[in-house]
């Protein structure tokens, strides 16, 4: 299943038309969680760097202000020996609820877009199924672009196929979520320059 939903999209989703989409939820589940504990175990390997130079500066800082040091070194000492066991339980649940959170959004602007033929089960099972190309996650920092550009393309498809509708209307259904995201990025971003402007130019007036 999971060579053919990264080679051959379209032939997995028209042989999934009416198959339940309760076993499919397994599938992106699984993958999901493997992508996201790669994730998270290549962040920790590349923090290693950040953590060297946190410590220089801790020894510096020993010098001139020792408690304060100290109070440091435990406080990442705590919070080290928990974030472990924390990721491992997190990313799991994590994984679940992202596939029924963007499988919701996806079946809103399906139904939005009269894109949702195939009711649910077609959304959810087009979801579960682009969670493959998580796989990639085994690469550091190239890794997970190309499992979300992929994992995009396989949305796409799964809708086009599953709800029977037109390339371009499953192309709006899930890429309009995406456009969105990035104007309130833009959004926000503007504002917060206005506000730190506005901050600045009402200092300079004092």
């Amino acid at each position: 299943t999971l060579g053919c939903s990264l080679t051959r999209p379209a032939e997995l989703f028209e042989g999934s038309i009416g198959r339940p989409a309760s076993g499919v939820f397994w599938y992106g589940f699984i993958w999901a969680t493997v992508g996201g504990l790669f994730q998270w175990l290549w962040g920790l390997l590349l923090s290693g760097a950040e953590e060297a130079q946190i410590k220089q500066v801790l020894e510096t800082l020993q010098q001139t202000n020792p408690e304060v040091a100290d109070a440091m070194r435990q406080w990442m000492q705590l919070s080290h020996s928990g974030a472990g066991v924390l990721a491992v339980l997190w990313v799991p649940v994590g994984a679940a609820l992202g596939i029924l959170i963007w499988a919701a959004l996806l079946h809103l602007s399906a139904l939005v877009f009269g894109a949702a033929g195939g009711g649910w089960d077609a959304t959810f099972k087009a979801v579960c199924y682009s969670q493959g190309p998580q796989v990639f996650n085994i690469v550091p920092q190239v890794g997970p672009l190309v499992a979300l550009i992929w994992g995009v393309v396989i949305q796409i498809v799964g809708i086009q196929k599953l709800h029977g509708t037109t390339t371009g209307k499953a192309a709006l259904v899930v890429l309009i979520w995406y456009l969105l995201c990035c104007l309130c990025i833009c959004g926000g971003a503007f504002l917060a320059g206005m506000a730190v402007a506005g901050a600045a130019g009402a200092g300079g007036l004092q």
